[in-house]
This record gives structure tokens, C-alpha cells and sequence, in this order.
């Protein structure tokens, strides 16, 4: 049965910083050693949630071939991934399109790495966390218990360049901006939101508070 929570906290946004370099700094000792190629673009496989963030862009980004660089555009985070909803998704749709969400803010702050991309850290307040909460309660979705992924859940990134084979890291300066998202996207799409592989089944808009 369908219950509500809207309660709903976000780490501190000292610790968001601390964790997101403390991954950075163990990711980045395996870059070179990697061997993964890109996951296949324009295979619609994956059903998620996503915010994106519209203005975003690093110029010098642009230049790191032949990984894949996400278009302007398609820089996202991710809020849930919906591929394990226990429910019909018209009717989770239905559900938090009846619902007053928040639209949240993001501190954009650097870059940050992961095994197989560079990212956008992302400091969030409190309305990031309760829209993932509302968003994983009317899907009837369950996360894992581990630590690792609880941790991951109260982050926020937004991927700018998947590696393709070994990875590379970039000194690049990043310019601290802020972001609002007033749109939450339902999505069928490959990894990267891209245009040939991404179909948007609902877009819900989001409530803007003080």
C-alpha cells in the first residue's frame, strides 16, 4: 500500500564535499588501468527520473576525445532509477504528478571522478532528498541496505564525459554556480540522455519554496 513520507534530510554540505572528493581521490588511482569501452548509445534499456541542468557547460571539457562528452544538454542527475518499480508506471506517474514536489538547488562545485566517468559535484539541500523520497515511494522502490549504496543515495553528480577505455583527470577549473531544476522528468534512455536513445514519457513540474 501507497504511503507518504515527505521526511527527508540531506548531509550536511560539508560532508557532501568531503565524500565526493574523499571517491574522487580513490577513483582517480585506477583511472589509467581501465579497460571498459562505452556502453552502447541510442539502446533505450533504462527507465529513470532525472533533473537536468540546463545552463552547465565546461568549454575545455570538449576537448577530451575520444571519451564520450555529454552535450550541454543532457547533463542530468539522476534522481531514481525506476528499472525496479514494483508498480505500474502510469500509476506512479499519476501519484507524484498529484503530489506538491520541490523543485531543488544545486551548488555546482568542481569536478569529481568515478571509475568510468567525470561528474559535476552537486551540493543539495534538504528538497533534493525528500524529491528522491517521494519519487522512490510511489514507485514502490526498495534500495539496497548496504552502506555503500545508502551513502551513494544522499549524493548528487551530474556526469560530463564517459571514459572509453583507460581514463584520463584533468586539473580543469570548474566556476562555482548554482542551478534549479523545476522540472522532473520521466525517461526511457540509454546512459548518456541521449537524443537518439532518450524517449520522455512525462515531465512534472516542480514547486519552487523559499
Amino acid at each position: 500500500v501507497y504511503k507518504r513520507q515527505s521526511h527527508a534530510h540531506s548531509l550536511p554540505r560539508l560532508v557532501q564535499r568531503m565524500t565526493l572528493a574523499a571517491l574522487t581521490a580513490i577513483a582517480r588511482l585506477g583511472l589509467s588501468r581501465r579497460n571498459t569501452p562505452l556502453p552502447p548509445i541510442g539502446e533505450q534499456a533504462h527507465l529513470t527520473a532525472v533533473l537536468r541542468l540546463g545552463s552547465t557547460f565546461v568549454p575545455e571539457i570538449t576537448t577530451m576525445k575520444p571519451h564520450y562528452v555529454y552535450p550541454p544538454e543532457t547533463v542530468h542527475v539522476t534522481v531514481a532509477d525506476l528499472d525496479r518499480t514494483g508498480v505500474d508506471v502510469a500509476a506512479a506517474i499519476d501519484r507524484l504528478a498529484a503530489l506538491p514536489l520541490p523543485a531543488p538547488t544545486f551548488a555546482v562545485e568542481g569536478l569529481g571522478c568515478s571509475p568510468d566517468t567525470l561528474f559535476l559535484r552537486c551540493i543539495h539541500d534538504d528538497r533534493f532528498d525528500q524529491l528522491r523520497l517521494a519519487v522512490e515511494q510511489a514507485c514502490e522502490l526498495h534500495p539496497s541496505r548496504s552502506p555503500m549504496s545508502w551513502l551513494m543515495r544522499r549524493l548528487s553528480f551530474a556526469n560530463v564525459v564517459r571514459f572509453d577505455g583507460p581514463g584520463e583527470w584533468q586539473e580543469i577549473r570548474v566556476p562555482r554556480t548554482e542551478a534549479s531544476c523545476g522540472i522532473l522528468e520521466i525517461v526511457r534512455t540509454d546512459r548518456y540522455l541521449s537524443s537518439q536513445g532518450t524517449t520522455v514519457i512525462q515531465t512534472i513540474p516542480l514547486e519552487h519554496t523559499g
